[in-house]
């Protein structure tokens, strides 16, 4: 399936934009927007309105202040789009089109003004692989050894004795699990699809997502194992013993400068050997840092590596972006926003600057903003709240090296996350 919007009305009449894969498309006179539109029209903000597509779904947001968007002649704050749905912004109108699976190859995907040009493919070893096709079975397929999990809305899994939920995130939900072969305990992340759970998808999205079995550092959770039981994709992972990041300085408030630092220069190493094989978090924030103890010391370890990419990549996310205007968009910095798929070491390191910057203060980088288009406008035009309004005891050098990170041009950040480490270990503690 591909999304068109071809336009029907304005200066650009005829221009078809076409999408067969998850991406954002912004509208407006920003030199930013995927579709600029032009200076003349006073009917036109900078930015106008944001359209996320993931074939076949596609929802609009309104991002003005000011001018109105209409779907279908009605003045909308947000709309979820269908085939002949018209979106109208000052003298421009474009029509949306649903073009079937069968007519893809005829209609090449549109290449975004940030869109960098495909990398090329994993190599093809062992570790990407799945071991056996995908099935799409239900829990009856799974052998009868494991007992009922003591959540009824925890799948049963061939070959671990799920346990207890650990936690719930955007993707799904974690729960504690024994593999019964060695006896190992585990977790193991469920994914809730949002989208249709076909087996290509589910295929991909569990071929892409495993390639973080290259990973081997101690401050990167392992991955262990991936499959579907219950018509949900599960992976497990190492099982961390301890808390996240974010539920820690809930509890320490305020959370100690020293503490914070250390954790965070422990999530930038990680994320330098990480960059250096080639791999982008894409989702680095307080809830995927995990807190636990070594040695009688505090060890941080990162988590979901891999699965940020692969689940937004997949038609498995259904329309994440748009979705919400707090959690993990409150850590995305604004090319991620503008462009999707094509995120760069950068991104990490504004992420890993608004993760300690919440770890700190309490705050986000941004004050909230009661909708989604007002927050996502605010990450693309204004810069951090300056942290020492809401934490004055900061020290000058560190407040200055996480504005530094937070910089919305990612050429004003620091050459790499190991240079944001070196700036802010000095405030490290012990």
């Amino acid at each position: 399936m591909i999304v068109e919007l071809v336009v029907t009305a304005g200066p650009h009449l005829g221009q078809t934009f076409r999408f067969a894969d998850h991406a954002a498309f912004l509208v407006g006179r920003s030199k930013d927007a995927h579709f600029r539109l032009p200076d003349k029209d006073p009917h036109i903000s900078r930015f106008h309105l944001l359209v996320e597509v993931n074939p076949p779904l596609c929802r609009l947001r309104h991002m003005s202040a000011t001018n109105p968007t209409k779907v279908n002649g009605a003045a909308v704050e947000e709309a979820d789009l269908g085939d002949g749905d018209r979106i109208g912004l000052g003298a421009t109108e474009l029509t949306v089109r649903l073009v079937g699976s069968d007519a893809g190859s005829a209609f090449p995907t549109v290449t975004l003004p940030h869109e960098a040009a495909p990398g090329p493919p994993p190599p093809d070893d062992d570790r990407t692989k799945t071991s056996a096709p995908i099935s799409l079975g239900s829990s009856a397929d799974a052998p009868s050894e494991p007992s009922a999990p003591p959540d009824p809305g925890a799948p049963v899994i061939a070959g671990y004795r799920v346990g207890d939920k650990l936690g719930e995130g955007g993707m799904g939900v974690v729960y504690r699990a024994t593999h019964l072969a060695s006896g190992d305990e585990v977790a193991v992340k469920t994914i809730r699809p949002a989208g249709a759970l076909t087996v290509p998808a589910v295929t991909k999205f569990v071929r892409e997502a495993d390639i973080v079995r290259r990973l081997a550092h101690p401050g990167i959770v392992t991955f262990r194992d991936s499959g579907v039981a219950g018509g949900r994709v599960w992976f497990a992972m190492e099982y961390v013993p301890g808390a996240n990041a974010g539920e820690v300085a809930k509890k320490n408030k305020p959370l100690a400068v020293g503490r914070a630092v250390g954790w965070m220069v422990q999530a930038l190493d990680a994320l330098a050997y990480a960059h250096a094989e080639g791999f982008v978090h894409r989702d680095v924030k307080p809830e995927n840092l995990l807190v636990t103890t070594a040695g009688g010391r505090e060890v941080v370890k990162v988590a979901d590596f891999g699965l940020a990419r692969a689940y937004e990549a997949s038609p498995l996310s259904g329309l994440t972006l748009t979705g919400q205007a707090g959690g993990t968009v409150a850590f995305m910095p604004p090319e991620q926003v503008l462009d999707m798929r094509s995120v760069k070491p950068s991104a990490d390191q504004y992420a890993a600057g608004a993760t300690l910057y919440r770890l700190l203060t309490g705050h986000h980088v941004h004050p909230p903003s009661g909708s989604v288009q007002a927050h996502l406008r605010r990450v693309l035009e204004e810069d951090a709240t300056p942290i020492r309004t809401h934490r004055p005891d900061l020290p000058a050098g560190l407040a200055k090296a996480v504005h530094r990170a937070l910089s919305r041009a990612a050429a004003d950040r620091f050459p790499d996350v190991t240079a944001f480490a070196t700036a802010v270990r000095p405030f490290a503690g012990g």
